[in-house]
This record gives C-alpha cells, structure tokens and sequence, in this order.
C-alpha cells in the first residue's frame, strides 16, 4: 500500500470523508469510475465522501465500503477502517463478533427455509389420510349399503 492516512490532529477540519474524496480527485477518478470498479452504488459513496454514514444500512458494509474503496485507491485499508472507528467509536464488530451475527443469521435462515417443508410434509400426510378415509368410506358404502 503506498499511502498511509495521515493521522488526524485532534480539531482538524479534514475528515474521512474529505480525505478519500481529495485522494480519487488527485487520481483524477470521478465516483461512477470508482462505482463501477468497486460495485458500489454512487450515492453511497457520496456519502461516505460527506460523512453521512447513517445513509449507509450497518456498521458492517460501513466497513466493507470502506475497505473497498481504500483499496480502490490503494490506500491501506486497516488505516482507514480504524480511522472510522476512532471517529465514530468502535461501532464496528470484530472478526469475532461478525462470524458469530452470521452463524446465527444463517441458522435462522435456515429454520425459516425449513418450514415450508415441514408445512409441505404435513400436508401430504393429511392429504393421505384423507384419500385413505375417502376410499374407505366408498369400499364400505359399495360393501354394505348398496347391494349387489
């Protein structure tokens, strides 16, 4: 990585934000440029350029963005991340703290997938008895009640 982000002195006017807009600007990079290569969405990398973080849904892709487009701009990543993390407190979570959100998101999807084929096996079985109850019901009529 050839830059490093220059640490911040306590009351500077220059933000993250600012930072990453004047390094594509030197690059002489537009955003539609860095959103084509990057996959993220303009608007979205208009407002880490302005600090609008809130615009962005989770602290999670806060950090994959960030991530991103500092590599875009080969630029060290960790620098930048902890930059926002010092800014905006540690609202980020750890590698840790990440896979274990995941398991749990992907166990709860996996409960709500797996429904509808409890739901579905359910249904053939009533389906089944029914029939079965259906055919007993026309063998007992034929047996019994309508003679021969």
């Amino acid at each position: 990585m050839e830059d490093r982000f220059p640490p911040l002195a306590e009351g500077s006017m220059e933000s993250l934000g600012s930072y990453l807009k004047t390094e594509r600007e030197s690059r002489n990079l537009t955003l539609k440029q860095v959103s084509e290569s990057t996959r993220i969405k303009e608007r979205l990398l208009k407002a880490i350029e302005e600090d609008q973080y809130e615009l962005l849904s989770s602290p999670v892709y806060v950090k994959g963005f960030l991530e991103a487009y500092a590599r875009y701009l080969r630029l060290d990543s960790n620098d930048i991340v902890l930059q926002y993390q010092k800014s905006h407190g540690n609202s980020i979570p750890s590698k840790k703290e990440e896979s274990k959100t995941r398991l749990i998101t992907s166990l709860s999807l996996r409960r709500r997938m797996t429904l509808p084929k409890k739901r579905a096996k359910l249904w053939l079985f009533i389906g089944s008895i029914s029939v079965m109850i259906l055919f007993g019901g026309i063998s007992l009529y034929y047996m019994f009640i309508k003679p021969m």
